[in-house]
């Protein structure tokens, strides 16, 4: 059968990389970084807000528990946070930078800790974000997603490679759970039991893939698509 055809719920962006759903609002939060701005879309009145300007490139957002505030990566390697009702790159707080070519961010808030893909140069990073201090976990090549586990012990790490790897934390040693595929971008969990991750994958056509993670390795089934062209996230 065929696969279920994504809906556009809103248009008019430079060129949109990351995003993260805020339940409470009803609001998906985008990263435009072409027009170097943030934005909000309801997916359901396809109202869109413009909430944030004044950012470089910014490739990811990821939203605070407590849903007041964003981390927002912005390149070519800086790691932000600021507040949702003041949402101006000016406002913006420092957390971490020199990064080179940054992407992904995931939380582990429970730890103190973000985690971030440095695409261009190669490798998995923790930010304690508490103090800004960096600590190399991994090199990995060309990652573009990076997805932390609700327990802190594990990354899933998407690269230009064409995989899927899981690094262990407690030995900063990876495997690779799902390859042969062809870009994949940013990871979110699909379930609260983190046993299965979505995924965009942007060639030959846009299609949105899910990896099942209780087989070894994950098997890979295509959701929805075709999507816009080269979707991110």
């Amino acid at each position: 059968m065929p696969l279920p055809v994504p809906t556009n719920i809103a248009t008019g962006f430079a060129d949109l990389s990351g995003c993260s759903y805020l339940l409470a609002t009803d609001q998906l939060y985008v990263a435009d970084d072409g027009a170097g701005q943030i934005a909000a879309v309801n997916p359901h009145s396809h109202v869109k807000t413009v909430l944030g300007t004044g950012y470089n490139f910014p490739s990811d957002i990821e939203l605070s528990r407590d849903g007041l505030h964003a981390y927002i990566t912005e390149n070519p390697g800086t790691l932000l946070k600021v507040s949702l009702s003041s949402m101006n790159r000016a406002a913006a707080t420092v957390v971490a930078s020199g990064f080179n070519g940054i992407d992904q961010v995931a939380l582990d808030e429970a730890h103190g800790f973000a985690y971030v893909a440095e695409f261009t140069g190669g490798g998995i990073w923790r930010v304690t974000l508490g103090t800004g201090v960096k600590t190399l976990v991994l090199n990995v090549g060309t990652p573009r997603g990076v997805l932390a586990t609700g327990d802190g012990k594990f990354l899933y790490v998407s690269s230009d490679a064409g995989t899927i790897n899981r690094i262990d934390l407690s030995t900063n040693t990876q495997k690779t759970i799902a390859s042969g595929l062809n870009g994949p971008r940013h990871l979110t969990f699909a379930d609260a039991g983190e046993s299965v991750i979505l995924f965009p994958h942007p060639t030959p056509s846009g299609t949105v893939l899910k990896a099942d993670l209780t087989t070894t390795p994950a098997t890979v089934k295509p959701l929805a698509g075709p999507t816009s062209p080269a979707p991110y996230s």
